[in-house]
């Protein structure tokens, strides 16, 4: 069903079959991981506050009325991210170094640059956190279904997260 798509560098299926019980694992185990990091992020922001400009911007960018809005940009800024993210961190850049370097070398050097270029030192600790999530959800079924579905609903729950907070 899902294996028609493939990285054509490395040959790897980007969506090959993936268990309901895999989906469901990495799904509950997304909300614990995201849950967890995104309540030490909201500490590490009382002990380094994020500058005012900075604030500002998320405001602009994150700002919704109506549900309709919210549920909008949840579903364009959580799942468009989540989906080029992965392309490129997981299926391209780490799916080559697995092949130099096997996978738990390949899977630190893509969480850290998934961390560097994310662009906020401040909060670099947690994407580099979350890239090691993501990599070893790719390297459990060596496809881009997990990866992506655990990226989008950890950044759901950290939009939900913002506009509640």
């Amino acid at each position: 069903m899902w294996g028609v798509i493939t990285v054509p560098l490395q040959g790897m299926p980007l969506f090959s079959q993936t268990s309901l019980k895999e989906i469901g694992l990495v799904f509950l185990a997304t909300v614990a991981v995201s849950l967890l990091l995104n309540w030490i992020m909201v500490y590490w922001s009382q002990i380094f506050p994020q500058p005012e400009v900075v604030q500002e911007y998320y405001n602009k960018i994150l700002k919704t009325g109506s549900t309709g809005e919210t549920l909008m940009k949840g579903m364009t800024l959580g799942l468009i991210p989540a989906v080029s993210e992965e392309f490129l961190f997981r299926g391209f850049l780490q799916g080559h170094l697995e092949n130099k370097w096997g996978g738990t070398k390949a899977v630190l050097a893509t969480s850290l640059l998934f961390g560097l270029c994310h662009l906020n030192i401040r909060y670099f600790p947690f994407f580099f956190l979350l890239g090691l999530y993501l990599g070893k959800c790719q390297l459990i079924r060596h496809n881009l279904a997990l990866p992506v579905l655990a990226h989008w609903i950890n950044n759901v729950i950290a939009l939900g997260l913002y506009k509640i907070l």
